[in-house]
């Protein structure tokens, strides 16, 4: 199983370019989605936009970020946070981890997606009575 690499929407990158998102200091909150999800990049703007994708699971909830850094390194900027827990004995199943501006309100913005098993349209990432982390070992974008 291989994670993807995060995604911007392109309403989340201009409004975080614009300044209207503050990545180190709003509140920011990743969701998990289902492989119903159909990514839309230029399309999908707010939560309302794709919230029916979110997983249904009893053991599921939306998950705040936290240690939050936005640094500057050389000519790159990284956007990154901790690893984001949904729990240490769950069972969850997701294809897609989204990041949004709020926690969760129709009308939040989106910021980013990521693909969690690449291994195919259909492939998730599934834990039964078990954790289920999204780990962020690169960030989750750069900007150079």
């Amino acid at each position: 199983m291989a994670t993807g690499i995060f995604r911007l929407y392109h309403e989340g990158k201009r409004r975080t370019i614009s300044g209207e998102v503050q990545l180190g200091s709003d509140t920011l909150t990743m969701a998990l989605l289902s492989a119903s999800y159909s990514p839309d990049l230029a399309a999908q703007e707010t939560w309302g936009d794709i919230s029916g994708a979110e997983v249904a699971d009893a053991d599921y909830a939306k998950q705040a970020l936290s240690n939050i850094s936005v640094t500057l390194s050389g000519d790159s900027v990284l956007f990154d946070a901790d690893t984001v827990s949904f729990g240490s004995n769950v069972s969850i199943e997701a294809k897609y981890a989204v990041i949004m501006v709020g926690v969760g309100d129709s009308t939040d913005p989106l910021i980013a997606y990521v693909d969690l098993n690449t291994d195919g349209a259909s492939a998730t990432l599934r834990s039964v009575s078990a954790a289920f982390e999204v780990r962020l070992p690169n960030g989750i974008y750069e900007a150079t």
